[in-house]
């Protein structure tokens, strides 16, 4: 049995860190908030860390491995701004 967590027990980690005051602020910057939870990136960042570890095998369901370009979209971004300089 795999120690990847579902998406389901990432959501049930995620709902006590839930800031619905911040939730207004997102709705400013055009962030769509009809199931934003307002969690704050420290804590997103925090949660995150240990699954990245383990990045291909929360890929793989979606049918995405980590060497793809569309996983990681910083990746991406780090190429253009070469591209520009360059």
């Amino acid at each position: 049995m795999s120690d990847t967590p579902t998406v389901e027990a990432i959501i049930k980690r995620l709902r006590p860190l839930a800031r619905p005051n911040a939730l207004e602020g997102m709705a400013r910057l055009g962030i769509a908030t009809e199931s934003a939870l307002g969690v704050s990136m420290p804590d997103l960042r925090a949660m995150g860390k240990p699954l990245v570890r383990n990045k291909d095998a929360i890929l793989s369901p979606l049918g995405m491995s980590s060497t793809d370009p569309d996983a990681n979209p910083a990746r991406d971004s780090q190429d253009e701004n070469r591209n520009q300089d360059g």
